[in-house]
């Protein structure tokens, strides 16, 4: 039978490291959070893992424990928060509470994150703003590692979307990179010494390739493998960059690895139902229209059900000792 770790204990753990860096209580806390989320609900690339990566940005002073963040209100609608290598989970959570702060005073509101560490699973933060009775839409960039079909240099992020809304009694929240695969699921083929079963890269001459180590070493494809998916993950880089003041994705640094101070930008844009229209209508209309979705393809389900029912069993049975959890609480950190 799998050993299950409580979540306290668990939490304590991812916490205990940041805090002896000079986290603070609640930043840690925040961060144990959306950490331990994705973990529990099957996003591991973004789950406990990553402690040890942002240990590894801490100690090398590319990321500022309790970071001055600036709040520039740039028009009624919009704030942008400018970081100086804080910790990027707080902090996102900081920008979606003022986007629908801002979207039920202006009806939408948009706000910006520049310079800020790696924030990690995006439904955390879509299904917060979600619960508040707007639609958002959240978009960031990562470091390069996707190239167009046919290039033979990585200048796209894997650019995660997320967005989400309220339906019924439920909530629709669909989370997803703009690339073929997300970078952590190369770097998992790698470990394990195995390949994709079709191509969802190139190598270093712009060749399609299911190699792992060739997919490094040229880029990830675009989400579908063609410029179509290529053309939405450069609108993703548009709005998260320089559209925000940020940087264009091909200067993007600092979000995999610690070799470099984070540098790019995360976007957040809320509309508020009750001002587009009647709030209650629009779930109805959305509850119906799911329904028909799921009617006609038995396949489909609604986003985020199923791994919330996850992180609601981890939440009251505690965490199933993964390899990933194992490694975590053995570690060294």
């Amino acid at each position: 039978m799998t050993r299950r770790i409580p979540y306290p204990v668990l939490e304590a753990r991812v916490r205990e490291p940041l805090e002896r860096r000079g986290i603070r209580p609640e930043d840690s806390r925040i961060t144990g959070r959306v950490l331990l989320e994705a973990e529990a609900r099957g996003y591991p690339a973004q789950g406990v893992r990553r402690v040890a990566e942002i240990c590894g940005f801490l100690d090398r002073g590319l990321l500022t424990p309790g970071g001055p963040v600036q709040i520039e209100q740039r028009a009624p609608a919009v704030r942008r928060f400018h970081c100086q290598g804080c910790l990027g989970h707080p902090v996102a959570v900081a920008a979606v509470d003022a986007a629908v702060e801002l979207a039920r005073c202006q009806g939408l509101g948009c706000a910006a994150v520049l310079g800020a560490g790696h924030i990690g699973y995006l439904t955390h933060y879509a299904e917060r703003a979600a619960e508040e009775g707007v639609l958002i839409l959240i978009a960031t960039t990562s470091s390069p590692a996707v190239a167009l079909p046919g290039a033979t240099a990585a200048l796209l992020g894997t650019n995660p979307l997320a967005f989400a809304f309220p339906y019924g009694d439920g909530l629709f929240c669909a989370d997803f990179a703009t690339a073929e695969v997300a970078r952590g699921e190369v770097l998992a083929h790698l470990e394990s010494g195995t390949r994709f079963d079709h191509p969802v890269g190139v190598d270093e001459n712009g060749a399609p390739t299911d190699d792992p180590e060739r997919i490094l070493a040229g880029g990830i494809l675009p989400m579908g493998g063609n410029l179509k998916g290529g053309l939405v993950n450069l609108l993703l880089g548009v709005l998260a960059g320089p559209l925000v003041g940020g940087p264009p994705n091909h200067e993007v640094v600092g979000t995999r690895w610690p070799d470099a101070r984070p540098n790019k930008t995360d976007f957040f844009l809320a509309f508020d139902l009750a001002a587009f229209g009647d709030r209650a209508a629009f779930e109805a209309k959305m509850l119906g229209f799911l329904a028909a979705l799921t009617g006609a393809a038995p396949g489909f389900h609604v986003p985020g059900q199923h791994s919330r029912a996850r992180w609601e069993e981890v939440l009251r049975d505690g965490f199933p000792e993964t390899p990933d959890v194992s490694r975590l609480l053995a570690a060294d950190l």
